[in-house]
């Protein structure tokens, strides 16, 4: 059983021999330990301890100083952090070592739910959705996917006469981009002539967060678009991740050259990052033929086993799944979850433990979850 993706957790560290000791003596099953690796055939098998050390055997030769062991107990992880000694001898089989204990770490979290186990009639994830680009600022930001999107997002507003996009990573940001970036804030000109409203409001801000230069630049900015514009917003464009982050992907710079934009225009174009974020997710995320069974589950996650392959590869570079959670004879479910560890646990066969969360995870779809496992527990008696 080794992890395939194991995200980082909050783990308390335990470094006193004695505690380590009683951590060993009280809890640890010495006959479902593993070895930390990417390595598939990763078992570990205890042979001895003694007050400092451990000797284990390993299914092949350990080519660094230091290792780790892990097991869980009652699904908390326990991770024992070791550095070799010296091999074992003394006929015991080639890759047995004698290992000094360093340290223990427990994970920190407890389920704070109650979790619903299947014996028959498991219900199932379908319809499961992944995305092809990593969600993060990063990520989209530099992906030509989503630079195609939002050029043909900009192509269809036919009613300006410039429209732009700035993506942050540009090697020459414009000043007038670049104070948007810093206010975190649309900036709306409904009249380019006339700038001393715009530079009576925000030269205080001006002065707080760029040098004596900025301002100079920003003046020569707006007044080359004076030159062929009357109006000028320039638009931060919101992302909202499959997990629930919130980030910027660009900015818009829209103009027109015969009429104002006004207010009700303004609001409308701020509206433009929701569906912005509608059309990166509809092309960014791929679904796959692939179901898995729920093993176990709670209302802040489940425990799911899936046989597929090219979906585990998919999962194990990425953060988000969306899928159908369907119990049987009931409507599905749509979820959002983190991906929060990966474990093989046969050959071809996934253990996948994810946390319900994001866009997708809401009020009304946690009322529904809470109804369906109530319902089962009475049926269980």
């Amino acid at each position: 059983m080794s992890f395939v993706r194991d995200r980082k957790r909050d783990l308390k560290l335990v470094t006193e021999i004695d505690k380590i000791d009683g951590i060993l003596r009280k809890y640890i099953n010495t006959g479902n330990l593993f070895l930390k690796s990417p390595l598939e055939n990763d078992r570990v098998d205890y042979v001895s301890r003694d007050e400092k050390t451990i000797t284990l055997t390993f299914s092949h030769e350990l080519t660094e100083k230091e290792a780790a062991v892990y097991t869980f107990v009652s699904d908390r992880y326990v991770q024992f952090n070791l550095e070799v000694e010296s091999k074992a001898g003394g006929g015991r089989p080639p890759c047995t070592y004698v290992m000094k204990i360093k340290s223990c770490a427990l994970a920190a979290e407890k389920r704070i739910e109650d979790r619903y186990s299947f014996e028959t009639d498991h219900p199932r994830i379908t319809k499961i959705m992944v995305s092809k680009v990593r969600e993060s600022e990063a990520e989209l930001r530099k992906s030509i996917a989503v630079q195609v999107i939002i050029k043909d997002f900009l192509d269809r507003l036919e009613e300006y006469d410039l429209k732009k996009a700035y993506f942050g990573n540009e090697k020459d940001i414009p000043a007038e981009v670049l104070f948007v970036t810093e206010k975190k804030k649309a900036v709306v000109v409904a009249d380019l002539r006339d700038m001393k409203a715009f530079f009576s409001e925000n030269d205080p801000f001006i002065k707080s967060a760029f040098d004596s230069k900025f301002r100079s630049d920003l003046e020569v900015g707006f007044r080359k678009y004076s030159k062929e514009f009357r109006s000028l917003v320039i638009q931060p464009v919101e992302f909202q991740s499959l997990l629930g982050d919130v980030f910027l992907v660009c900015y818009l710079v829209l103009a027109t050259r015969e009429r104002g934009i006004d207010a009700d225009e303004a609001e409308r174009i701020a509206g433009f990052s929701s569906e912005i974020s509608e059309k990166i997710h509809k092309g960014n995320y791929r679904e796959f033929d692939a179901k898995g069974k729920v093993v176990n589950i709670s209302m802040s996650g489940a425990l799911v086993e899936i046989d597929d392959e090219n979906l585990i590869k998919n999962l194990s570079l990425l953060d988000g799944i969306l899928f159908n959670l369907v119990f049987k004879l009931r409507d599905p479910i749509r979820i959002s979850a983190l991906v929060v560890y990966i474990k093989n646990v046969d050959k071809g066969v996934y253990n996948i433990g994810i946390e319900f969360k994001g866009s997708f995870f809401g009020p009304e779809c946690r009322k529904v979850i809470e109804e369906r496992l109530r319902t089962m527990n009475r049926a269980s008696g």
